[in-house]
């Protein structure tokens, strides 16, 4: 596939996708907020993969996502979440350096997650 099947769509009570290997997939639908529920998104080895959707800031509970080994899909707001452009911005509060831990190791590898606040 090229894009994630519009068979998904509606599955608003899945809790984690992970995609990995799709040598042809080359984007997530804006449709991804429809999961409403989905907490943990991890892409893998999609190398033509584009850059996510912007909507994937209206996922209120995603706690985790992982992109790793998806060169194409490589946005500047992976090394600075404070950017403009940042889809999740919306989903971190004020001081989010407390709520989100990231880890961007390259464009090949990048990672992010809410650390729960004690």
């Amino acid at each position: 596939f090229a894009v994630v099947p519009d068979d998904f769509r509606g599955l608003s009570s899945l809790r984690t996708l992970a995609i990995s290997g799709c040598e042809r997939l080359k984007e997530i639908p804006d449709w991804i907020d429809d999961f409403t529920s989905l907490k943990t998104l991890v892409i893998r080895n999609c190398l033509k993969l584009k850059p996510l959707p912007s909507r994937i800031g209206n996922l209120p509970n995603l706690d985790m996502i992982q992109m790793t080994y998806c060169r194409s899909a490589f946005a500047e707001w992976w090394k600075d979440p404070t950017l403009p452009d940042c889809p999740i911005k919306q989903l971190l509060p004020p001081e989010h350096d407390k709520e989100w831990k990231w880890q961007y190791r390259s464009y090949n590898d990048f990672k992010c997650y809410k650390c729960r606040k004690a």
